[in-house]
């Protein structure tokens, strides 16, 4: 009698373990996601502010590595990059921005979980205008 219940018990251990271990890598994978999401927009945030800093019909690009069901957008001075309502990120650019929007939030994105995008900064008179291309 007291074997099954030893039994029953180690089964429910392992259960619970196995759970929790599921649980951290699913954390650990959204925060690595959203940390490449983080490092990308704070490399186009420096493109940006030399774009700025530049001459007029200065051209200059920058390699970003976005994850799936992102939507990259600039508003006035700043690049956002959401993931969804409660994961965002936005820098600040040192110029104000044309209006762009890039959404990987489409059937064909998601068959992939990282897409790498060449965004190019031209500067015009007197914004950035912001192009990603990939």
């Amino acid at each position: 009698m007291e074997q099954p219940v030893w039994l029953f018990f180690g089964i429910v251990a392992v259960l619970i373990g196995l759970g929790i271990i599921i649980h951290v890598v699913y954390l650990n994978e959204e925060d690595s996601i959203m940390r490449g999401l983080k490092q990308s927009l704070d490399k186009l945030e420096g493109q940006c502010n030399f774009v700025c800093a530049a001459g007029e019909e200065t051209f200059l690009s920058a390699r970003a590595e976005l994850p799936t069901k992102a939507r990259i957008f600039t508003h006035k001075q700043n690049i956002c990059g959401e993931l969804s309502d409660e994961l965002s990120y936005c820098v600040q650019c040192n110029c104000e921005l044309e209006p762009y929007e890039l959404s990987l939030n489409t059937a064909l994105a998601e068959r992939f979980k990282v897409h790498y995008y060449d965004c190019f900064f031209e500067k015009l008179d007197p914004n950035v205008r912001m192009e990603c291309m990939g």
